[in-house]
């Protein structure tokens, strides 16, 4: 087992994490499922050992609709501002929204701390704009709205 994915997958065992290592063409995937307070999402941490890079990836469980993806593009644009660690990604060809979470991990100590912090930045920030982004696409609420609402809330 590689450097990066060996230090992915000790960490998942340590904590409890059932997950599931898949090939890649470009890095090994472990492929899991987080409940948080607000959704449940589809996650994979990518480990691209030729590079020396891990990538953390949580998929919001929904597609944006074709007349709701300006909306939806506004508010991942708006709560992108001001993130310190990560960003969100909008797929405007078939709707997903992902939070992406990275790292150049070359000479890098690749501790329990540093992929837990890489971890929980990726899945709090995925889980706490949720509801937000559901506030655009069902209720009609202006993006620039929702993204106060939600950092109101916290």
């Amino acid at each position: 087992m590689t450097r990066i994915l060996q230090a992915v997958t000790d960490f998942l065992d340590e904590d409890g994490w059932s997950y599931e290592v898949q090939p890649g063409t470009e890095g090994v995937r472990v492929r899991f499922a987080f409940t948080g307070s607000e959704a449940v999402l589809d996650c994979w941490i990518v480990c691209y050992e030729a590079t020396e890079r891990v990538c953390i990836v949580s998929i919001l469980p929904m597609v944006v609709p074709e007349p709701k993806r300006m909306p939806v593009a506004e508010y991942v644009t708006r709560a992108n501002f001001g993130i310190l660690i990560g960003n969100f990604e909008f797929d405007f060809r078939d709707g997903e929204v992902r939070f992406k979470t990275s790292a150049d991990v070359e000479e890098t100590p690749l501790t329990r701390t540093f992929i837990k912090n890489l971890l929980v930045a990726n899945l709090g920030t995925a889980d706490r704009y949720f509801p937000g982004l559901m506030k655009v696409l069902y209720a009609g609420v202006d993006p620039a709205d929702a993204v106060a609402i939600v950092r109101e809330s916290h």
